[in-house]
This record gives C-alpha cells, structure tokens and sequence, in this order.
C-alpha cells in the first residue's frame, strides 16, 4: 500500500481527504467513521509505488503532482499479524487544483478533499482529530521538518 502527505509549499496546505471507514464505525470508541486521511491506495500488480502514488493523487484529488514524490519511510502496518508494507512518499502539489468531491465509483470511493492550512492540521494532529497511523506519521514528519527548518 501506499500512503502520501500532499503538501503544497507555495500556500502552506496540505491535502488531506475524508471518507467513511468501516473499521472505524464498528469500533467500540465514540469518534466518527468518517476519517480524516492522507492521500493512499493500494499498488496494483506489478505497479511501483512511486506509480501508485501518482495514480492515488490524481484519483482522489484531481491533480497531478509537481514533481516525483519522494519515499520517506516503509513500514509494517501490524507485523505480527501481516505482512503488508507501507510506502510513505512526501508529493508536493499545487492545492488551488484540488477538486471539492472525488473516488472512484467501482471502488465505492465517496471522498470529500480539505485543503488544510499545515498549522492547523498539526494542532488538529496534537488534539486528537486525527486517529489513523499513517495520517499521523506523515503530519508528525511534516511538523519536525518544519521545526528544523525554522
């Protein structure tokens, strides 16, 4: 699978998407199954992550990358209990492109798209509004790189 923090540098957003979840709706906890997430998907047979993560954005946002996404990290998502790898890219947009509504109806996708200001997304990281790992991951590696390069 993979999963991308889609950042635009230019306004100081980030895209994030939000959709229902039914892992989420079946938990015993009180939060909404509707998440807040960054962009991700799985690679099709044969297709490299890189190719993925290009496919997912333009898929899920509407727009196209401006430049390669860069792998920040692979990881397991639960090692001992299955063998799915995570590739987490950084991809750097244009975010006046995104599109309000997207998915794609044979993978009955209903997505909403929110272009976020990244300081709010953090505080909304830090507040608890964010509750899926590789959202997390991605907005606590957005926020150090921010903070070593202020």
């Amino acid at each position: 699978a993979m999963v991308v923090i889609l950042v635009d540098r230019e306004n100081d957003n980030i895209v994030l998407v939000e959709q229902f979840r039914v892992g989420a709706a079946n938990s015993c906890l009180d939060d909404s199954p509707w998440l807040i997430e960054c962009i991700a998907g799985m690679c099709d047979q044969g297709e490299y992550p890189a190719d993925t993560c290009v496919r997912e954005v333009l898929e899920e946002t509407g727009m196209k990358l401006i430049e390669e996404p860069q792998l920040l990290f692979t990881y397991y998502t639960s090692p001992g209990g299955s063998n799915e790898l995570i590739y987490l890219f950084v991809g750097y947009c244009d975010s006046t492109e995104a599109t309000s509504f997207r998915g794609q109806p044979d993978e009955f996708e209903d997505l909403k798209v929110h272009v976020i200001p990244i300081d709010v997304a953090i505080r909304a990281l830090h507040s608890g509004k964010v509750n899926n790992a590789a959202t997390i991951i991605g907005l606590q590696w957005l926020e150090i790189q921010r903070q070593s390069a202020g």
